[in-house]
């Protein structure tokens, strides 16, 4: 699968995610019901697409917050033939 999960995005998405199982983990073991296993679900789909970088959602509709490599942070874009010889 394409990646199409920013940076910015990915970390935003893990935080929450780990948050969100945190939180449900504590309401489920409080009050058992099915709030605390709805919020740990979230909140594991949320932390596999900042892991894994790709969003179910976002493919569908189209959108890419990751954006296109920056020139120069690969070795073969920074070193120039030589020419020299």
């Amino acid at each position: 699968m394409e990646q199409n999960v920013g940076f910015i995005d990915r970390y935003i998405r893990i935080t929450l995610g780990g948050l969100m199982i945190a939180a449900g983990a504590a309401r489920l073991a409080r009050d058992g019901g099915l709030a605390g296993a709805a919020v740990g679900l979230l909140g594991g789909m949320m932390l596999a697409e900042g892991v894994l970088g790709t969003c179910p959602l976002y493919s569908v509709a189209g959108i890419n917050t990751n954006p296109d490599p920056i020139p120069g942070t690969y070795t073969n874009d920074v070193i120039q033939p030589y020419e020299g010889i």
